[in-house]
């Protein structure tokens, strides 16, 4: 038996709602407990298996379509994962991890357009003040639905495909067959085995040092640059989340809470230059003209927005600079 404990109230939660006659609601990412003298084995066993019970939570209610919310928390969870393979390369022959990244960049490549449209219908569109017209909105939006409907069809085929469901069963398989340790050198065993307090101490700090340097000179970085700053901040955010477990509650939530601002204001900015392309799909799938209209006054709302949103991403990296770590 694992020294670990997966705090899951799934199958609770679950009961509750069909008692009811309600479905259950969108399953978020739940905490690991982890003991400082767990195995840096064990403790990636049981991050990897929270992740992938969230994963698999959600997939009734994606392929329900009853709320945009199941597919993106499947998102975070196989962002969650993706990470979590990142994170453990540190001390895994990475030739053994490989197999499930490229999965697991498989799926995120099937999941990720639809996640796109639910985020231009659920949060662009609505916070759009003013309109050119109501026949280039409508153009607009006829078009970008049927651009939006074969990416949903795409997901939803994805999560009910054989590659998919053999992707969990062997993900299970090899979790338990832990391949990992036996093509390990000495040194590599003795970490993997040793106390996961340490492993997770260096990684938070490598991690924090990355985010760090990505975002020196922050105010003047061109977009790019700060789209590599909120892929350290994400990762770093997951890997504070993961081990937790092992520092104190409330110095945890006020470090995370901070990089959480950090790491939302960047993914608004990073949303807004999504949009561009999303409004290309749309105009090559129109055969209206005044669609191009609606487009234009989209993007141009986006982009302004954009700017508005990139003052408060500087005071958002002053924040996360200021928050004193955990680990320490």
């Amino acid at each position: 038996e694992l020294p670990v404990r997966l705090e899951n109230q799934s199958k609770a939660e679950r009961g509750y709602a069909l008692s009811r006659g309600e479905p259950p609601a969108p399953r978020k990412a739940v905490a690991v407990a982890l003991a400082p003298e767990t195995p840096v084995t064990a403790a990636f066993r049981a991050i990897v298996l929270a992740c992938l019970e969230q994963l698999h939570a959600n997939e009734d209610g994606v392929l329900e379509g009853r709320d945009v919310e199941y597919l993106h928390q499947m998102r975070v969870a196989l962002r969650r994962l993706r990470s979590a393979l990142g994170i453990f390369r540190a001390v895994f022959p990475p030739e053994t991890l490989q197999p499930a990244r490229d999965e697991l960049k498989w799926l995120a490549g099937q999941l990720g357009p639809a996640r796109d449209w639910d985020v231009f219908f659920t949060e662009t569109l609505p916070r759009v003040k003013a309109a050119p017209g109501a026949a280039a909105f409508q153009a607009l939006r006829e078009s970008a639905q049927q651009v939006r409907g074969q990416a949903l069809a795409q997901a939803h085929e994805t999560v009910q495909s054989s590659r998919y469901q053999e992707m969990l069963l062997d993900l299970g398989a090899w979790l338990a067959a832990e391949p990992w340790l036996g093509s390990a050198d000495a040194e590599a065993l003795a970490r993997a085995r040793g106390p996961v307090s340490e492993f997770a101490r260096d990684t938070l700090e490598r991690l924090q040092r990355k985010a760090r340097k990505r975002g020196r000179g922050f105010d003047y970085l061109a977009p790019q640059e700060r789209h590599r700053v909120r892929i350290a901040a994400k990762r770093l955010r997951y890997a504070g989340e993961f081990f937790a477990a092992l520092y104190p509650p409330k110095a945890v939530r006020r470090y995370l809470k901070a990089l959480a601002g950090l790491q939302d204001v960047l993914g608004a900015l990073n949303d807004a230059a999504t949009t561009e392309g999303l409004l290309r799909q749309a105009l090559a799938a129109s055969l209206e003209p005044a669609a191009a209209a609606g487009a234009g006054f989209v993007g141009g709302w986006v982009a302004a927005d954009a700017e508005h949103r990139a003052a408060h991403a500087k005071a958002a990296w002053k924040d996360f600079l200021a928050c004193e770590p955990f680990w320490k």
